[in-house]
Order: C-alpha cells, then structure tokens, then sequence
C-alpha cells in the first residue's frame, strides 16, 4: 500500500510531462495552430520547471523537513493543474503563454516529488527492503504515462468538444 501512495504522486507527475502531446491537437483546433517555437516552450516549461524543482525542494526538504515539503509540492502541483486547465487570453498574452507559465509552475512541482518520493519510499520501508519499494515505487511513473492517452481517447470517444477534452485532459 505504501507503494501505491508514495507512487500516485510519481504516476501524476508522468501524467502531467505527458499529457500536453495527447491535448496538443485539441489545443491548436480551439486557439489556432501553435508555432514551432511555442509549440517547444510549452512541451520543454514542464522540464525545466522540474530540474529547478529538483534543486528547490531538495533543498527545502532538507531546511525545513520532507513531509511540509512533500505537502507543498503537492498543492504547487494542485494549483498549477487547475490554472493550466483554466489557461485563457490575459491582458497582452495568449492563452498559449498563459499555459507555458502554468506549466512552468506545474513543473517545479512535479520535480519537488522526484526526490521527495524516493526519500519518503526508502525512509519508509521495511529493513531490507527500499530498493524493492523504490523500484515498484518508481514502475509508477509508467502507471502515469499510460494513463495520459487513455484519458484522453475515453474524452474523445465520449463526444466531448475540443474546448472540454484539452481542459479535462490537463
């Protein structure tokens, strides 16, 4: 069991470094086509907002302890989720832009759990035993990508409008 709740977070950060190619066509049909160039800040904002969330959180686990941490990687993941689902047209900048910045943020998240999961794995386990349940700990980010298409095909199957399934999918 212990497996499944530190690895829900690890399964949700593949989720969320995924999903943006599966709603990228759903995307382009309700804003227009992205350009190369946005079409690359908004698949690499999630990466780089992960090695910086990497080296922040890490640091701050250590300064002011894992689990306070852990809990605000989790609400910065939370946060960021929903304000990228809600991504519209603000003041001069595009709805693509506004995404890019809320998966900036997404990312910084998503790397704060990398360690943060592993730690709190091996922390956990019983003698003997972290490298099995950080090894099945780890198989959780394969649980995350597989479920970013299927998300998004059921989403599609269903009817839904362009508009719903990329919001959803995110």
């Amino acid at each position: 069991m212990d497996v499944v709740r530190h690895g829900i977070g690890l399964a949700t950060d593949l989720y969320d470094l995924t999903i943006i190619n599966a709603v990228r066509p759903q995307l382009e049909a309700c804003y227009g086509p992205m350009s190369d160039s946005m079409n690359g800040a908004i698949t690499s904002a999630t990466s780089l907002g992960a090695m910086l969330g990497q080296l922040g959180f890490g640091v701050a686990a250590d300064r002011f302890g894992r689990r306070g941490t852990f809990v605000a990687t989790a609400a910065l993941l939370c946060v960021a989720a929903a304000g990228s689902a809600c991504s519209v047209s603000i003041g001069g900048l595009s709805a693509y832009k506004v995404l890019c910045l809320w998966r900036f943020l997404l990312g910084i998240g998503v790397g704060g759990e990398y360690p943060l999961s592993m730690a709190v794995t091996a922390e956990n386990a019983a003698r003997g035993h972290s490298a099995e349940k950080m090894a099945m700990t780890y198989m959780m980010f394969q649980v995350g990508q597989l479920m970013a298409p299927i998300w998004v095909l059921c989403l599609l199957y269903s009817g839904a409008a362009d508009q719903v399934v990329w919001r959803l999918g995110i």
